[in-house]
């Protein structure tokens, strides 16, 4: 007769101020494919047995007959993820001691809300305290993938290093270059490599706490182990280098900016809003997990960091959250805070002010709001006379529409083998560019005051959101000759790298300047629409804009918005910030006859 075995019943854990965790204890095994057993342990976090924390990716549940289980003490078994399972095999020794590690899905119990939302509290403690952090990211997609990632891996970290002390006049120069030359050469390596940075650890939003905290985070991929902050670096480094768009590599600005926590040295402008904002493109199961999984970064904790800014509580309703956590941001970083705004269709009609952020729509990839690198001054300063207020689900600013939508254009990024950026009209899908076309197709739709190099000029400047340095033909030169390489590059047709010709080509500063263009134009066209206004200025707006929609400049706030008439007809609908070319140095403040007035979104 075949008994079912039971399933592991949770003991209770002791009251939250004792901050207790459990602990699994992986007992050995000598054959690889045997059943992973365990045992599970409480302990005080501050006196726990030095463990390892478990970073992957939970994966879709399955209710099927062959999911994956695990073995405890009492004989009674836990259902887990077939990639937690990997995980416990992959940690498990073959002999001697269990391991020690920790791993939130079986650490903590899921059907419990209210342990769930003690345990967050200290999340971040959990990892913060843990010898290493294991990211797993499972068996390579083919065979000795993850040795060419490795190879890789340590092999740019060598460059790097050799790089950011190069003294010239040791011949150090060539000895780079050839290093270079041959990391060029290297196509299944970086094939690898592009491989690994597709993995859905890097979407998943806790996991930046869990290798942000980290004392040493390292990658388990397949057989091999390479530290994850060196494989953000290479990854991060391959794609300045314009030989290797052809790759693909993906690489993520929260991974890139974000990666040590503990770093003295971080800048001190970053905020919450930073973090959450940079964090939106993740994705997680609960929604609640956008705020809660970044709680134990220091810029979200209490002064003293011994609290989180908001307590985690999965009861509580989504768009009670998102409205506690928009005024809070609003009350901290001030106007700065509206960048963040972003809609869909769907979240026009939900029925939550337009003004909270969604932190769950992910559509574009930085904000054009100006940094320390970039200043604009669209709406100049803020009027002491006319503060911003929030009146129950009104946000009253101060301000003026200056320019309503015309037309709007879809961005197509590699729509072709031989395209890499082209261009849709948004109203009539047939209509479709290739960016020259396209720019031909512009001239007549600008201001008739504008020849065709000032048009070019203004393209530019639009599609890049003003990033884009140099005087008038620096600027042009460098996007033409983006242009040509991208034709080069993708017209079909294989290059040979090693090719002494091509390598100077590569180190030629127009050429490193093309790469740094085409990467600025990627993260700020995404997930935008090029727009042309009545007034005929061009502008990158939210991908919801249409025509018909008012172009706004708030006092004391440094980009434009777009705006939409709400159903009142007294109201507006915010979509989101915008970058509108000859407006972002405060130009339209200074327009005879035009005054600021109240304006209320709703």
């Amino acid at each position: 007769m075949n008994l079912v075995p039971p399933h592991y019943t949770y003991a209770r854990l002791p009251s939250p101020l004792a901050r207790t965790i459990r602990l699994i204890r992986v007992l050995p095994s000598p054959d690889p494919l045997a059943r992973v057993s365990i045992e599970i342990e409480t302990h005080p976090l501050s006196s726990t047995p030095p463990y390892d924390a478990i970073s992957y990716v939970w994966g879709e549940p399955d209710d099927s007959e062959t999911v994956p289980f695990v073995t405890c003490s009492d004989e009674s078994i836990l259902k887990v993820t077939p990639n937690l399972h990997w995980a416990l095999r992959r940690v498990r020794g073959t002999g001697g001691d269990p391991v020690s590690v920790w791993a939130d899905a079986i650490c903590i119990n899921q059907n419990d809300d209210e342990e769930r939302s003690a345990q967050v509290a200290f999340m971040g403690e959990i990892y913060a305290s843990a010898r290493r952090v294991l990211v797993c990211m499972g068996d390579a997609p083919t065979r000795g993938a993850e040795k060419e990632v490795a190879k890789l891996v340590e092999a740019v970290k060598l460059f790097r290093d050799s790089e950011l002390g190069l003294d010239h006049a040791c011949g150090e120069h060539d000895r780079l270059r050839r290093l270079r030359s041959s990391l060029q050469e290297a196509d299944r390596s970086w094939e690898a490599l592009s491989e690994v940075m597709l993995r859905p650890w890097f979407t998943r939003v806790w996991v930046i706490q869990e290798v942000g905290l980290a004392r040493e985070p390292v990658v388990l991929y397949g057989t091999e182990e390479f530290g994850y902050r060196d494989l953000v670096r290479t990854a991060d480094w391959a794609n300045g280098q314009i030989s290797l768009l052809r790759y693909r590599i993906q690489t993520w600005r929260i991974h890139v900016e974000w990666m040590e926590w503990s770093r003295p040295n971080a800048p001190p402008e970053r905020t919450l809003w930073n973090l959450l904002d940079h964090a939106s493109l993740l994705t997680c199961r609960d929604p609640r997990d956008r705020i809660y999984a970044l709680l134990g970064h220091p810029v979200a904790r209490t002064e003293g960091g011994r609290r989180p800014l908001f307590i985690p509580d999965y009861t509580r309703p989504l768009n009670g959250l998102y409205v506690e956590v928009t005024e809070a941001l609003l009350r901290m970083v001030g106007l700065k805070t509206l960048v963040s705004v972003e809609h869909t269709p769907e979240s026009l009609e939900d029925g939550c002010p337009s003004w909270v952020i969604r932190w769950h729509i992910q559509a574009k990839f930085n904000d054009i709001s100006g940094s320390s690198m970039v200043i604009f001054d669209a709406g100049g300063q803020a009027d002491p006379a006319h503060p911003a207020r929030i009146n129950g689900p009104r946000l009253r600013l101060w301000g003026r529409m200056v320019d309503k939508v015309s037309s709007c254009f879809e961005f197509r990024f590699f729509v072709a083998a031989s395209c890499a950026l082209g261009f849709r009209d948004a109203q009539d899908r047939r209509r479709r560019f290739e960016t020259r076309q396209f720019i031909d197709f512009l001239v007549p739709e600008s201001t008739s005051s504008r020849g065709r190099e000032d048009v070019q000029l203004a393209f530019i400047d639009t599609v890049c959101a003003g990033r884009v340095g140099g005087d008038r033909r620096e600027r042009l030169r460098c996007f033409f000759l983006l242009l040509a390489l991208l034709d080069q590059e993708f017209s079909g047709s294989s290059r040979d790298w090693s090719d002494p010709a091509d390598i100077d080509v590569l180190s030629d500063p127009d050429a490193v300047g093309a790469a740094d263009l085409w990467d600025t134009i990627d993260l700020y066209a995404s997930g935008r629409v090029f727009a042309v206004t009545v007034e005929g200025k061009f502008a990158l707006l939210p991908q919801v804009s249409q025509p018909g929609d008012e172009i706004c400049i708030i006092r004391g706030l440094d980009v434009p918005v777009v705006t939409r008439l709400s159903g009142d007809g007294a109201s507006h609908i915010l979509l989101g910030e915008a970058y509108v070319n000859g407006i972002m140095d405060g130009e339209a403040l200074h327009v005879a006859g035009e005054e600021d007035s109240e304006l209320v979104i709703c």
